[in-house]
């Protein structure tokens, strides 16, 4: 089952998830990334960074 993060291409932030069998979600245009997120550790969350070039996520603060 993947699981999908999107994100904006003007800041690259997530601002979804998405989880489920079936259809992967396609971005409606150019202005949105979606990334497949099925083996990321910690699986990403709004308000994570994504860094395109080197494909790795810079995690926004968690509360305790």
């Amino acid at each position: 089952m993947p699981t999908i993060a999107e994100t904006r291409t003007s800041d690259y932030v997530c601002y979804a998830t998405w989880s489920g069998d079936g259809n992967v979600p396609v971005p409606p245009d150019s202005s949105y990334l979606f990334v497949d997120i099925t083996n990321t550790v910690p699986l990403p969350q709004g308000g994570d960074i994504y860094d395109p070039v080197t494909a790795t996520w810079t995690y926004a603060p968690r509360p305790e």
